[in-house]
Parts: structure tokens; C-alpha cells; sequence
């Protein structure tokens, strides 16, 4: 756990980094959700989104694929309008927003966020599912989305 004082020693130094690199600041701004209406969800998606990297970058695979399968899925209802995330999913593939290839991998592991029950990720649908390379998978197909996003936002 940190402290506030721990907390503000961090943002001081951000701030002075903006400073003498004010193209920094458009380095770290390009994960923003400004594509996505819904304020409170671009906060949400924020919050998950910083918490998934960080579970990438410590080898927390089980998190960072529930997490990533939970972005991806409120970004594609968002952008889709529909009501689930395979229906979402089916019209994103519809409107080109997924390939087909990220469609497959992304219905593949569609169910991952129930692999937070134990005895679901011991089932022979659990095999496999839970490792590096799925997360990693999840990762950049979340990437692929945001950046397509973003820039189909600014056209």
C-alpha cells in the first residue's frame, strides 16, 4: 500500500517530466478512451486498463485476461451498441472493426472472465486458456482495437 506522501513525491516528478518533455505527455494521454461517450465507463476502462498492464508486466496471466476480455468487451458495446459481448463481437466483425483472426481468438477466450471460478478453469475448457500466451494475445488485440478506435474518432 502506498502513501499520499509516497503518492505526491510521484506526481512531482511526473509533472517535472512533462516539463522538460512536453511530448511526453502525448506519449502517456495515448491510451485515453476519448472514443468512448460514456464518462464514467472511460473512467472505468482507465482504471482496468493500467491495472491489466501492470498484471501483463508481472506475469499475472489469470488477471490480465479477465481484464483484458472485460475491456474488450465494453469497448465493443460501446462502439456496436449491442447488448452482450457475442453479439457485440459478431457485429464488430460485421463493421471491420475486428478481423476475422481477432474474432476467432477473441470468441475463443470470450468465456475467460468465468475462469475466476476455480473448478471452471479445472474443466477441460480451462486447458490451456490460462497462460502467457493468451494474455499476451488479449493484450495486443485490446491495443489493435484502441488505436483503430482512436483514429477512426479523428477522421
Amino acid at each position: 500500500m502506498t502513501t499520499d506522501e509516497f503518492r505526491g513525491k510521484l506526481s512531482t516528478t511526473a509533472k517535472s517530466r512533462f516539463k522538460k518533455n512536453p511530448h511526453l505527455r502525448i506519449q502517456v494521454a495515448s491510451r485515453t478512451f476519448d472514443f468512448i461517450k460514456n464518462e464514467r465507463l472511460r473512467i472505468l476502462l482507465s482504471r482496468d486498463y493500467k491495472t491489466a498492464k501492470m498484471c501483463l508486466r508481472n506475469t499475472l496471466w489469470k488477471p490480465a485476461i479477465i481484464l483484458y476480455a472485460s475491456l474488450i468487451e465494453a469497448i465493443l458495446i460501446e462502439n456496436t451498441g449491442k447488448g452482450s459481448f457475442a453479439t457485440a463481437l459478431e457485429g464488430a466483425l460485421k463493421d471491420g472493426v475486428v478481423s476475422e483472426t481477432e474474432f476467432h481468438q477473441i470468441h475463443i477466450v470470450r468465456d475467460s472472465r468465468n475462469f475466476v471460478h476455480l473448478h471452471k478453469e479445472l474443466s477441460v475448457e480451462g486447458k490451456g486458456v490460462i497462460n502467457d500466451y493468451w494474455a499476451k494475445t488479449l493484450s495486443d488485440i485490446c491495443e489493435s482495437l484502441i488505436n483503430r478506435l482512436r483514429n477512426a474518432k479523428k477522421l
